[in-house]
């Protein structure tokens, strides 16, 4: 069940190409020069890839041009001309929505880890115990940020440990006791319900290890359609992102809750959400 508002007009879809081909394609014929984008017609979509851009480069240099990073910053500001934000998928597993839609998706920090595993363990660990627990926790990677998917399917399909374990911070708390790690994961299958929010980020929010990433997706995805060697047609990839600030309810454009999600922990089985519909599903059709 979802409720969903309308998105923005000049929103990045990563896997829905109408939203963003025609102003991609405009950005790349000012910037990448005609020779370069011929050339590439005849590269194979499949040896085209964006974390490198080899591709590209090696078109710019057959063609005595400059390299790509001398290209980037005209790229990435062409495409922040004629676009605002990047559609991302949030997955979760509270008890109440509450929080989320009226206050927006927060930062992750350790009162509110400290809090959430008081909830979880119902008192059964002392609350001195656990704010030492989240104190020390090593949350190198997890800390003040919000992490976001472009693809909802990914996130029910491969990523299922949120929406059916809850925040992998949560595990952090216990990485030295085997008993209250497993206890907390089976705490965690059986509390909230999954929680997909649909977010539109504001492109000026996404982190700055992100926003080059952006820009070469882009540009590959567009000289991908373009090759004349296509690549057989696929799904949408992984392309995980986060944000280090507060994401305003404004940025909210709906939630869901999946009813069959991919157990990551149960090889092969897939787990039954207990509730598809929530208090705030009607109240926002």
């Amino acid at each position: 069940m979802s409720a969903k508002k309308t998105g923005p007009s000049r929103m990045i879809d990563l896997w829905n190409p109408p939203t963003w081909e025609i102003p991609v394609a405009r950005v790349i014929s000012d910037v990448v020069p005609a020779k370069v984008r011929r050339r590439l017609l005849d590269v194979p979509a499949k040896e085209m890839y964006d974390d490198t851009v080899r591709y590209l480069d090696e078109a710019l240099a057959e063609e005595k041009c400059a390299p790509v990073q001398m290209l980037l910053p005209e790229l990435r500001a062409g495409y922040e001309r004629v676009f605002d934000s990047l559609r991302g998928f949030h997955a979760c597993k509270p008890t109440s929505l509450d929080s989320y839609l009226q206050e927006g998706l927060k930062p992750l920090d350790r009162k509110w880890l400290e809090e959430e595993a008081f909830a979880l363990f119902e008192g059964t660990i002392p609350r001195p115990d656990i704010a030492t627990a989240a104190r020390e926790a090593d949350l190198d990677l997890r800390e003040g940020k919000i992490f976001l998917e472009a693809s909802r399917d990914v996130l029910t399909e491969f990523a299922g440990h949120y929406l059916v374990y809850g925040p992998e911070a949560m595990n952090c708390l216990w990485h030295n006791d085997e008993a209250r790690f497993h206890e907390s994961q089976v705490r965690q299958r059986r509390r909230g319900i999954p929680t997909i929010f649909e977010c539109a980020v504001p492109l000026r929010m996404i982190d700055d290890d992100f926003r080059d990433p952006l820009v070469y997706t882009l540009t590959t995805l567009h000289f991908k359609r373009c090759s004349r060697i296509p690549e057989e047609e696929q799904g949408a990839d992984e392309w995980g992102f986060s944000v280090s600030r507060p994401l305003p309810p404004t940025c909210i454009l709906g939630h869901t809750h999946p009813a069959v999600i991919s157990d990551p922990l149960q090889h092969g089985m897939e787990y039954e959400s207990p509730a598809t519909v929530c208090s705030w599903c009607s109240r926002l059709r």
